[in-house]
């Protein structure tokens, strides 16, 4: 797809949909997504939570750009606003305004928390049909990380018991990430109920 205007400034672009979000500065990593988060690009919450999600889904004309932008204000600490396209699900260029304030925490850490809106989507024209292999893939691979986290600690709270003494309080820590896990597939599955 050729680069287009994102907004010639004739009228003001509607809003479909809205996100908001928080992430750390240092891991460039979402801490907390909307409810909202399947409706602006069609992955479920857990693939924002994901490292480097964002920076994936940004469409490849406007990469550079937002990220050297949106470094340059997080550094210089900034509030911004900037515009750019992400890409869905679907494969489809989707016209977010990022609106972004940046925080200063007691301890020396920054994070940003932000809103996405979602554009009209008349400046580009998105296909908006996913094909069942693609979906197949998401699927699998959403899947497979948390189904791999809960055999991998599964596995280790065995050794953990077996030992002599057993390792009860790491046990019940390995217990909890398997919690964690287990609500992300059942987030998944919700998803994949909902939008089929």
């Amino acid at each position: 797809m050729t680069a287009q205007p994102i907004n010639d400034g004739a009228e003001p672009a509607r809003v479909l949909t809205s996100l908001t979000w928080y992430s750390d500065v240092e891991s460039q990593q979402f801490a907390y997504v909307g409810p909202d988060a399947v409706r602006l690009l069609g992955f479920p919450a857990a693939a924002w939570y994901e490292r480097g999600f964002w920076a994936e889904h940004l469409s490849p004309d406007d990469r550079t750009r937002v990220i050297e932008e949106r470094g340059k204000k997080v550094t210089e600490g900034s509030d911004f606003e900037i515009t750019y396209r992400m890409r869905s699900l679907a494969g489809a260029q989707v016209l977010v305004r990022e609106l972004c304030a940046v925080m200063h925490h007691e301890d020396g850490s920054r994070g940003l928390r932000g809103l996405f809106l979602a554009l009209d989507d008349s400046v580009v024209a998105p296909d908006q049909s996913v094909s069942h292999a693609a979906f197949t893939a998401f699927v699998a691979h959403e899947l497979s990380q948390p189904v791999g986290a809960v055999l991998a600690n599964v596995a280790a709270i065995q050794r953990m018991l077996r030992s002599s003494p057993p390792m009860l309080s790491d046990a019940l820590e390995a217990l909890d990430d398997v919690a964690v896990s287990a609500r992300r597939i059942t987030a998944l599955i919700d998803w994949i109920r909902s939008a089929h």
